[in-house]
């Protein structure tokens, strides 16, 4: 590897601890001026599950976690539901985010009506995504919570960061017996 490189994740290993302490320090403001006596609340969207309270990810040795010995998945996503669509992914990257989950987080992925586009490869089973499209429907699932962004976004699964636009819960991934390139089809949901 060489020394710019070296260099290059150093300064995004920083950066990134920055950005957990800046998180953290900002959490705890919060919860010293809140008042002891207010009502937490968990606002949720009908017909989907509120934040859950821990990440949900597979989390078995590193073997286990490969979809076959030789395998390297390419994973798409199709826009069917009409409105253009954004995609945020989950996946396991355990050399950019090792000390931080192990699961790198980004987006967006915007999708036109019938659009079809790759979103990332991977030799890992699992992985998870969160979609919204521009009427403001929603693809969730109950791997999470996760930080968002309302720009584009390439995190590592525990930092987040004042910049953030929120959480929200991604869908489970299962690759395992699926072909080397696998399509979602995003259709409207229930």
């Amino acid at each position: 590897m060489s020394s710019s490189n070296q260099l290059f994740r150093a300064g995004r290993r920083a950066a990134l601890l920055a950005a957990a302490l800046a998180c953290a320090c900002a959490l705890l403001a919060t919860l010293i001026a809140r008042d002891a006596n207010a009502a937490a609340t968990n606002t949720a969207r009908p017909g989907h599950s509120g934040a859950a309270s821990h990440l949900k990810m597979p989390t078995a040795k590193l073997g286990q976690l490969r979809a076959s010995a030789s395998s390297e998945h390419t994973v798409n996503f199709r826009n069917s539901y009409g409105k253009t669509v954004s995609v945020a992914i989950m996946r396991y990257n355990p050399n950019l985010c090792a000390g931080y989950g192990g699961y790198e987080t980004s987006g967006w992925l915007n999708l036109a009506p019938g659009e079809v586009k790759q979103s990332f490869t991977t030799s890992y089973r699992y992985a998870a995504y969160y979609a919204r499209a521009v009427d403001g429907a929603e693809w969730t699932g109950d791997r999470g919570p996760v930080y968002i962004y309302n720009h584009a976004f390439d995190s590592c699964v525990n930092i987040g960061s004042t910049d953030a636009s929120g959480t929200v819960n991604m869908k489970l991934i299962d690759l395992e017996g699926k072909s080397p390139n696998y399509t979602f089809n995003l259709i409207p949901p229930r």
